[in-house]
């Protein structure tokens, strides 16, 4: 069977400028169960801001190899660009399921607890001026206790 390398000096190349490398398709055409190859390409695609295509492509590598750790830092990388944060950590912690001390997947995991932390704090925000924002009667009821209605 032949085996297709796309050289590593290629690939960084075209991530570094923010761009998939025309190698890559050309790679992946001759080799198209090789998970590397599309990790490559969703990496630059994402540096790219290219997310949803970088997403595919996290997905084809995931399903070339489930067990490729780098594949979940990809999804990660695309789900966090697209703001699917809790997506996001989730595939990263697949990913540490495989590669407990991955700095990518660590750091990938950080990012995305972060950005959850942030939208919650946006909610919990945008809750307290809505309810500054009411009436007195309206505003009491609001800060009460919701009361339980139990069937006996």
């Amino acid at each position: 069977m032949l085996r297709v390398v796309l050289h590593p000096a290629c690939a960084n190349v075209a991530h570094s400028r923010g761009r998939a490398s025309p190698h890559s398709g050309h790679a992946i055409s001759l080799d198209p169960c090789n998970p590397a190859f599309y990790g490559n390409r969703s990496l630059a695609l994402e540096r790219a801001a290219r997310c949803e295509e970088a997403l595919v492509d996290a997905e084809s590598c995931l399903r070339c190899d489930p067990a490729y750790a780098a594949g979940y830092e990809r999804k990660g990388r695309a789900l966090l660009g697209l703001g699917e944060a809790a997506a996001a950590l989730a595939a990263f912690e697949r990913g540490r399921l495989l590669a407990a001390e991955d700095a990518g997947l660590r750091d990938g995991a950080a990012e995305a607890q972060r950005a959850l932390e942030r939208r919650r704090m946006e909610i919990m925000q945008a809750g307290s001026e809505a309810v500054g924002g009411l009436g007195g009667a309206a505003r009491a009821a609001a800060a009460r206790p919701v009361e339980r209605l139990v069937s006996r």
